[in-house]
């Protein structure tokens, strides 16, 4: 489907939009996409404190439900039909925001995912963007609390990348790069870009701790995106040596499974932790 016919439904999806998140039986709300459920998670992700770990915010995911059967979001995702990316795109989204205004509050922000891909010219996004800001705030959600994470694929249109951050920063919408280190990731998009945010794919991790001069080679890269101005988080911490990591190459935020999984309701608001060495000194 072109841009020109999404733009012609615009208006159209966007009531039914509206009309599609509805109220579960014990009062979580869902999203209405032909026979699928489409139910809201939250990831959290922390900072170092001197008070421990803080909850700063959480990740937006889609957990779909199919006849009362779970559904992995890879496989629901990837069997979307194309003229449909755009109008589910907007779906989930607009599912996040109702659900952190319920739940959240205005010392945290709501990271949401964005594939530049689906869109074919910077109108088409801009609009969306536009819709969206407008519902959020209308919600209590400001744009200072949205986080919008950019997914690279080799084949994203940089007029239309370029518009999107350009307009999302110019109402205060922060722009992160998701799992930089594999894929399309590289260190040109983050001199054009400048993202706020920059979040690091596991493999950081794990290379790190199979390999003593990485650890040094992830400190100095996290080191120079902080001096551009971003803020670093850590992706898949799942252990005491993955804190342990991420803390000692600077990291500024951190997210995984050992701080909370995935859920449809908020999580722990502080985590404490301390090296396994000083656990061992007493």
């Amino acid at each position: 489907m072109t841009t020109n016919a999404h733009l012609a439904n615009f208006e159209k999806d966007t009531d039914e939009i509206a009309e599609k998140i509805v109220r579960g039986e014990y009062g979580q709300l869902y999203a209405q996409y032909g026979d699928y459920e489409l139910h809201g998670a939250f990831h959290p992700i922390f900072e170092n404190t001197n008070d421990g770990f803080v909850s700063q915010g959480h990740e937006g995911l889609i957990r779909p439900i199919l006849n009362g059967e779970s559904v992995n979001p890879v496989d629901f995702f990837q069997n979307i039909e194309l003229e449909d990316c755009f109008y589910v795109d907007r779906l989930c989204r607009a599912l996040h925001i109702h659900n952190f205004s319920n739940f959240g509050n205005q010392d945290e922000q709501l990271y949401l995912n964005l594939d530049p891909s689906i869109y074919d010219s910077p109108k088409a996004a801009l609009t969306t963007f536009d819709v969206l800001i407008d519902r959020s705030t209308k919600l209590g959600v400001s744009p200072d609390q949205l986080v919008f994470e950019l997914v690279e694929t080799p084949d994203l249109d940089p007029e239309v990348i370029q518009a999107i951050v350009t307009h999302l920063k110019s109402i205060g919408v922060s722009i992160a790069i998701d799992n930089f280190g594999v894929q399309s990731s590289n260190y040109h998009t983050i001199f054009e870009i400048q993202p706020d945010v920059i979040k690091f794919h596991r493999s950081w991790l794990q290379r790190g701790q199979a390999h003593k001069q990485f650890k040094r080679l992830t400190t100095g890269v996290i080191r120079l995106f902080q001096e551009l101005g971003s803020v670093v988080v850590i992706q898949g911490i799942e252990s005491d040596d993955d804190v342990e990591f991420a803390v000692d190459c600077g990291a500024d935020r951190f997210q995984g499974y050992f701080f909370g999984t995935p859920s449809l309701e908020f999580g722990a608001a502080k985590v404490k932790w301390q090296r396994p060495r000083d656990i061992l000194s007493f």
